[in-house]
């Protein structure tokens, strides 16, 4: 029996807890077609039902009205094809992300350096737009990244908890991307961002915007998020040009991030396959191709 409960303002309906084989049952009395129970039971034992369901619910009549039940002639087996591409979608992006991440880090780190000195000029209030969104939590947030940190190089200039000492270089390791993605955004005098940019042969104009796309892709593939039928909530600045010789897609959408990815690698290795393993990956599966291009959630 369903259980009524009040959450704030909210009246949610809490579904009864469902052992893995009553899980296995209400899919298979759903439609989905699989070999057996023990297949689906194992199957749902390393993937959770919520998981599994943000894929299949591609495959049913209408869940969004709560029409739950699978179209005629769907199988385990496809949906799994999915979720495995998708896996590995998420391996090569990571895998680039990293280059990017490691490779920016650095170079800001060498031309805040040079701007702004030694100091901790990022903890700074008044170096900061004064439309900084929570300026006091992304100021707290730093200090807390530096302060949790295990590194000795961080704990070489601590003083306490005064943190003022702790120059970029040091500070740009122990950071989130997303932290330093923000720093980026909002620092007012925006020299040393710009000429990260210049040294890395990227566009200016879209860099820290792209950095904080960057951080929310990388959030997404890291805790296994899917990209298969998805949006974003942040969409990458795709240029003309890679749109006119893209195939048609949808924006915002896991492909323009691939796009905008395949641009910064080749601007630090005019040599990198990795754009074409990607494509070599769409190309296994029509499916999953279209659900990555053109994501249209039930």
């Amino acid at each position: 029996m369903s259980t009524l409960i009040t959450w704030k303002h909210s009246t949610l309906t809490a579904k009864p807890f469902l052992c893995l084989s009553q899980q296995a049952e209400l899919l298979v009395q759903r439609g989905l077609i699989v070999a057996d129970l023990c297949q689906l039971e194992d199957f749902l034992r390393v993937n959770s039902y919520y998981r599994f369901s943000g894929y299949a619910r591609e495959f049913q009549e209408s869940p969004r009205e709560q029409k739950n039940a699978f179209v005629r002639g769907i199988t385990l087996d496809r949906i799994r094809d999915l979720m495995e591409l998708d896996r590995q979608l998420r391996q090569l992006i990571l895998e680039a992300l990293e280059r990017i991440e490691v490779t920016t880090r650095s170079a800001f780190a060498y031309e805040s350096g040079k701007t702004y000195g030694e100091g901790a000029f990022y903890l700074e209030k008044e170096n900061y737009l004064d439309k900084t969104p929570d300026l006091e939590i992304h100021l707290n947030k730093i200090r807390s990244q530096l302060m949790r940190s295990g590194q000795p190089a961080v704990a070489r200039y601590r003083d306490g908890d005064n943190l003022s000492r702790v120059p970029i270089c040091v500070a740009v390791e122990t950071l989130s991307f997303g932290t330093l993605a923000k720093i980026c955004q909002y620092l007012r005098d925006d020299h040393a961002v710009k000429a990260t940019a210049d040294s890395l042969s990227i566009q200016k104009t879209s860099f820290s915007d792209t950095l904080h796309a960057f951080s929310n892709l990388r959030n997404r593939c890291a805790h296994y998020g899917q990209l298969w039928n998805r949006s974003f909530d942040i969409a990458f600045k795709v240029l003309p040009k890679e749109k006119k010789k893209a195939p048609t897609f949808k924006h915002p959408g896991s492909y323009g991030g691939i796009l905008v990815i395949r641009r910064w690698l080749r601007s630090f290795d005019q040599s990198s396959d990795w754009f074409g393993r990607v494509t070599d990956l769409l190309e296994i599966n029509s499916e999953y191709r279209e659900g990555i291009l053109n994501p249209r959630m039930k």
